[in-house]
């Protein structure tokens, strides 16, 4: 049971394949960095139940599609990196 989680750091780790945590189950999740590593994919939508989510560092890995639209749901975002990713689409407002 990780439902208490606030930080999550996966980053410079070599992990790679698809992200398959389900974030809704980390709804107190602040700050998530998997940052150099080779994951690929979308990125996670359950992404928007993590409401108190600060910081969310993915750059340098190599997801694909859209820029996921869960801005608006993640109020308390102020950092967010995905550069050196294949991301494609404008931010959300």
């Amino acid at each position: 049971n990780l439902s208490f989680l606030q930080v999550l750091d996966l980053s410079n780790d070599s992990f790679d394949g698809h992200i398959l945590i389900d974030f809704s189950c980390l709804p107190l999740l602040e700050n998530i960095s998997i940052r150099k590593n080779n994951f690929e994919g979308f990125i996670p939508q359950t992404l928007s139940h993590c409401r108190g989510l600060k910081i969310l560092l993915a750059g340098d890995n190599l997801f694909y599609g859209s820029i996921p639209k869960f801005r608006g749901s993640l109020l308390e975002l102020k950092r967010l990196s995905i550069c050196g990713s294949r991301l494609t689409g404008t931010i959300p407002i």
